[in-house]
């Protein structure tokens, strides 16, 4: 009998907690002590071990206390001139500044700052602009170099794109985010700093690189507005706010994770560190409880350090010896959720996709019902956003594509206005070209495929009414007519490369009924093999033969039904969160079941430009008998 080791090139290991996807994976937020008096609507700044709040409001009336954090208690500091709240703030204990806000009396938004120099407020000089609701949205770690980005502008009460730097004198205007926007959140220095989410509910941030913003290519998992953002232009931790309350993601440069939520939520501006150059500490204080401003505090901290950090990796088995069970890291496929995706620019159904979940295309399609409207757009996914780029030559819906990213793929297939489409285009990267049309005259559109850009496979499909058990071969030049499925169908989904492959599902012959049959290709023939669990026609459909994943389709009307497939049987997991048909999803998936995306459709009522995304992570499992 084969060893364990053997076989996962891993023995068994006693570990005191559990190997982690990442050192920030090892994080979690504890209560810390509790703010004399409640506050939301706060301003505040300082280290984990040093911080400091100021202004805000209790019961709804503008405040002007500080207290001061030394880790483990607040204690009263010196008064504000007048209480402020929603203005902004920031810097450190004994260099703390803040400015604008709602002033007292009828006055309204105020330019006014104060500094703070670990005792007392005295005046600062006024901004050019007054400014209120600005959320934690300064920059800078002292009241000599400090600046505050966005809010609302006075009196208008509009949102504003201005930012204005502090020298320990004057203000200055010195750049504008690329839009207008309050209640945002922001870190960094005066040099390198990101600013995030803001007006309304959004993922979308900005990159200040000491000069000018540009838009920041990452996105948030979580649309948020008011929260807290703490840590570097490169190293950052964003929690709290509307509407997530206790959801945190953490920022590496390029991307955001989700990691530990905060015990509590209390919406609304929170409390966040600007002293650190990095995440691996934060403060999350006061915020709306509601009825009044909370008195909590939270502190952020990693379990462990860059040198006793254990990675989680695939296979290892271990003994947790804290919790005394033996446990496996696997790929947690039967565990996963869709979550939310970018959404296309041009909501459409019927259009094909190619590529991987990080780089996928989305090309032509249905762009209007009624009357049809066939488009040539196409669109490039980057696991967070679309971009509308170079159209495809000609407009058609129901097509097929094959490729391993949205650099390079081949389409083919699907109907024109009044005509079935034989034609087959090929993307480099930057433009279409027309290359050798399928042999086929007609049953083009609604093909089941699988393969990628190179050596694809196109099965049944439908001339209108009728339907075809026709199959073609592509070889990167010709298409070649090779042995037919069993059943001709419509609408199936595809699995695998061409000497192994899945055709799956699809309208049955009679088209008065959905098909749950599988037919396995293993490059000669075509043999049925196990049945799915639901019926479904126009569906998703990403993986191999060996670990295969489909989803969504009809009938339902809809469905969002979704089905993993192991090797040897189909069970059903989470659905997607809007049931719908004819979304484009990326086929070329040599990693199997781990990642898809799901764009557009049409969910019954309307055409979508929604995406949904399916990501399997590594997790780590205990090992029972049963």
């Amino acid at each position: 009998m084969a060893k364990y080791s053997d076989i996962k090139g891993f023995t068994v290991q006693t570990l005191s907690t559990d190997p982690a996807s990442s050192l920030m994976a090892t994080g979690s937020w504890a209560t810390g002590g509790n703010i004399p008096a409640g506050k939301m609507g706060q301003a505040g700044g300082g280290s984990m071990t040093a911080a400091i709040v100021f202004g805000g409001n209790d019961t709804f009336t503008d405040d002007n206390s500080t207290y001061e954090y030394d880790g483990a208690a607040w204690t009263a500091g010196g008064n504000m001139s007048e209480g402020i709240g929603y203005g902004g703030g920031g810097g450190s204990q004994t260099s703390a500044i803040a400015m604008g806000g709602y002033g007292p009396g009828p006055a309204g938004s105020t330019n006014t700052s104060e500094e703070y120099d670990g005792s007392s407020w005295t005046a600062g000089g006024n901004m050019n602009e007054e400014k209120y609701n600005m959320g934690a949205s300064v920059i800078g770690q002292a009241n000599t170099d400090a600046s505050v980005i966005g809010g609302r502008a006075g009196p208008s009460n509009n949102p504003t794109a201005n930012q204005e730097n502090y020298n320990g004198t004057a203000w200055t205007e010195i750049g504008d985010l690329p839009a207008a926007s309050y209640a945002g959140q922001a870190t960094g220095t005066t040099t390198a700093a990101i600013y995030f989410a803001g007006t309304g509910y959004t993922k979308t941030g900005a990159s200040w690189n000491g000069s000018s913003w540009t838009t920041n290519s990452a996105a948030l998992n979580t649309d948020r507005t008011d929260g807290a953002l703490s840590g570097s232009s490169t190293d950052a931790l964003i929690y709290g706010g509307y509407s997530p309350g206790v959801n945190t993601e953490y920022y590496n440069g390029s991307s955001w994770t989700e990691v530990g939520d905060l015990g509590n939520p209390a919406i609304g501006k929170q409390g966040r560190v600007t002293q650190t150059t990095d995440a691996s500490t934060a403060l999350c204080y006061a915020g709306y409880g509601p009825p009044t401003g909370s008195t909590r505090t939270e502190e952020w901290t990693l379990a462990a350090t860059p040198t006793t950090f254990k990675p989680i990796v695939e296979g290892q088995l271990y003994f947790n010896s804290t919790t005394n069970t033996f446990k496996e890291t696997i790929t947690d496929i039967p565990g996963t959720a869709w979550a939310s995706g970018g959404s296309l620019n041009t909501a459409r159904s019927q259009a094909a996709g190619f590529g991987v979940q990080t780089s996928m295309g989305a090309v032509a399609g249905r762009s209007q019902d009624s009357p049809e409207v066939m488009t040539t757009a196409f669109e490039q996914y980057d696991g967070t956003s679309w971009t509308e780029t170079t159209d495809c030559n000609t407009a058609r819906r129901n097509g097929n594509g094959f490729g391993p990213s949205s650099a390079l793929g081949t389409f083919v297939g699907g109907v024109s206005p009044g005509a079935s489409e034989r034609k087959t285009e090929s993307w480099n990267g930057s433009s279409w070209t027309e290359v050798n049309d399928l042999n086929r005259t007609d049953g083009t559109q609604s093909m089941a495929h699988f393969g990628t850009y190179n050596a694809g496979i196109v099965a049944g499909g439908e001339p209108g009414t009728t339907y075809v058990n026709s199959v073609e071969q592509w070889d990167g030049t010709n298409w070649t007519e090779i042995a037919e499925i069993n059943t001709p169908r419509s609408g199936a989904g595809g699995l695998g490369i061409v000497t192994d492959g899945f055709v799956i599902a699809g309208y049955n012959p009679s088209g008065s009924a959905f098909s749950t049959s599988v037919e396995s290709w293993n490059g000669t023939s075509w043999t049925e093999t196990t049945d799915v669990n639901t019926a479904r026609g126009v569906f998703g459909a990403t993986g191999t033969t060996s670990q295969g994943l489909i989803y969504g389709g009809q009938p339902g009307p809809k469905t969002a039904n979704t089905e993993f497939w192991n090797g040897s049987s189909w069970t059903e997991l989470n659905n997607l969160s809007t049931a719908r048909d004819t979304g484009a999803y990326p086929v070329d998936a040599p990693s199997g079941a781990t990642s898809a995306v799901y764009a557009g459709g049409d969910n019954g009522s309307s055409l979508q430009s929604i995406s949904e995304e399916w990501t399997a992570a590594l997790a780590n499992k205990t090992i029972t008998t049963s």
